[in-house]
């Protein structure tokens, strides 16, 4: 998957994660994932960290199943921006938390994540900033597509070495 295609594909995930999250308030953890020219809607669930990850585990393994090209995974989480040093303090119990839209995001080249940070007031939801950041993807999130073509190419280098 050429950039100019996952960038677009990661907005449009995120613009759709935005008319969910305005018609329901809320959204449920998903990922989107494409294999050539299939895609792949997979539902989530993370009723606790030990879930979290086990999902993730096995998310991992079905895109290196599919071979997948690009990774998408949408969630509702919270940002929290502060002076202090000390973040010991869960950002889901922080008193400077705000609630974001997480698209993380991750193809051949490289990963990107997009925050679309909002608020809620008189129960609608505004939206705010967006953040982008490249290269930022927690390893949770590292699903093994990233360079995935250099090390095909590397393999095959190694192979016509032995010839």
């Amino acid at each position: 998957m050429k950039e100019e295609e996952f960038k677009l594909r990661m907005e449009n995930a995120l613009e759709e994660a935005k008319t969910l999250l305005l018609r329901y308030g809320k959204l449920v953890p998903v990922a989107l994932m494409h294999s050539g020219n299939d895609a792949h809607v997979l539902g989530l669930s993370f009723k606790d960290k030990k879930q979290k990850n086990e999902q993730l585990s096995l998310l991992k393994k079905f895109v290196k199943l599919k071979d997948a090209d690009a990774i998408f995974v949408i969630v509702e989480s919270w940002y929290v921006t502060t002076d202090e040093e000390n973040l010991t303090i869960e950002p889901s119990k922080h008193p400077m938390r705000k609630e974001c839209i997480v698209v993380f995001g991750e193809y051949e080249d490289g990963n990107l994540t997009v925050m679309q940070i909002f608020g809620r007031k008189d129960e609608k939801i505004i939206f705010e900033q967006k953040l982008y950041m490249e290269e930022s993807i927690s390893g949770k999130f590292d699903f093994g597509i990233k360079n995935k073509n250099k090390n095909r190419n590397k393999n095959l280098a190694n192979v016509r070495n032995l010839n």
